[in-house]
């Protein structure tokens, strides 16, 4: 996690001393920070046709004028375990996810820390905000005020699991539009639900009405409608102002563009969502001089090609494995048949033939399992962070 790196105190083996990357980009000032997490959404279902109809026209678009990871992934399955790892840049635990049965412990977070740096903070979903424990769990980790269900109009449209993915990203434009006329800066982030199963989506579109007719699966009707819909609020603010493989895509508006601090393009380094914190808060000159954080600082990917050497450690409830996403591709190991297999970065499959592959696996063995046994053991006994130990050192 830190080579070179000063790890200060052998009670909490991930706390160590934190530095932005030395060739990182800086914004001359805070920005504003929206982060959207697109429920369930798999970077291998963009650029697809079906007929005629593209499938995510606008996030193929975007993907254009972003800086886009192509080789980012979620270091855990099931939504709490992907807000868990971005938010507070820690691994998910193995067993129930520690939003639901460690919330009360240490955790050093994004939202606290931008908070502590003059930021707003706020979130809004469309279901209820006991889910998963989750209004315990950001209350005590530095959200200021946690939107659901119950605070969007009363005819907001419903299906499936909640309200629809229109009305939550009309209601966040509202809320941005009232922290932009404030003199703060402020951090909105949001979950989306019509791409979480049963994929239940509005059929106002008529791509939206084919594609659940005519495909089979009906993921990728319900990803059409949230394009379209993440479409029309992202281009109004915009001139107004499967397991694992989830895209990142970093966007800038243009009043924060220079040569020095962003350029367009497609990234082929390692990431993950233990990245995403460390990123923001480096990029916005806030990153704390001691952390705990698990994943690294970003930023210098945004203009250059750089860290060749990052890895990412994924884990899933649903198989009982965990692996490691390096350069060489994908290792995993499956605790419920005690034998690693091994994966191409895209997920393919590797013969057993390919014994050269296997040589330069060998090396990352140790490296997953000890990450396993860190992450798990840290988090379980409350040993990840300890405010009153090192708070007044951030």
């Amino acid at each position: 996690l830190g080579p070179g790196e000063a790890f200060v105190d052998q009670r909490y083996p991930l706390v160590r001393t934190m530095a932005a990357s030395s060739d990182g980009v800086r914004l001359p000032g805070q920005a504003n920070i929206l982060l959207v997490f697109l429920e369930g959404l798999d970077r291998r279902y963009l650029e697809q046709k079906y007929g005629e109809i593209q499938g995510t026209p606008f996030l193929d678009r975007l993907k254009q004028e972003s800086v886009y990871f192509e080789n980012f992934f979620s270091n855990g399955v099931q939504t709490s375990r992907g807000l868990f790892a971005t938010l507070c840049s820690a691994f998910p635990r193995q067993g129930a996810a520690a939003m639901k049965t460690r919330y009360a412990h240490d955790y050093l977070c994004l939202p606290s820390l931008l908070q502590r740096q003059g930021y707003r903070t706020e979130m809004v979903i469309g279901q209820h905000r006991d889910l998963n424990r989750l209004q315990s769990f950001v209350a005590r980790n530095g959200l200021q005020q946690l939107i659901d269900e119950g605070d969007f109009p009363k005819d907001a449209e419903r299906m499936g699991l909640g309200i629809v993915d229109g009305a939550l990203f009309d209601l966040c434009y509202e809320r941005i539009k009232q922290r932009q006329a404030e003199d703060k800066p402020f951090f909105l982030t949001t979950l989306t639900l019509s791409t979480h199963h049963p994929f239940a989506a509005p059929q106002n579109h008529p791509e939206v009405r084919l594609l659940q007719e005519q495909v089979q699966d009906k993921y990728v009707g319900a990803l059409r409608y949230t394009d379209l819909e993440f479409e029309r609020v992202f281009t109004r603010l915009v001139r107004e102002a499967g397991h694992f493989a989830s895209p990142l895509f970093i966007w800038m508006d243009e009043s924060l563009r220079t040569p020095a601090t962003y350029r367009p393009r497609t990234v082929s380094a390692i990431a993950s969502q233990v990245d995403v914190a460390p990123t923001l808060l480096a990029l916005n000159g806030i990153l704390p001089a001691v952390g705990a954080f698990a994943g690294h600082d970003l930023t210098c990917l945004l203009v250059r090609d750089c860290l060749p050497d990052q890895v990412a450690y994924l884990t899933s409830v649903y198989d009982n494995l965990v692996g490691l996403a390096s350069p060489d591709g994908l290792l995993l190991y499956s605790f419920s048949t005690e034998l690693f297999q091994e994966a191409t970065l895209n997920f393919d499959a590797v013969s057993d033939s390919e014994s050269g592959r296997r040589r330069r696996f060998a090396t990352h063995d140790r490296e997953l399992m000890a990450l396993y046994e860190v992450a798990n053991v840290a988090l379980d006994s409350n040993r990840l962070w300890s405010w009153r130990e090192f708070g007044t050192r951030l």
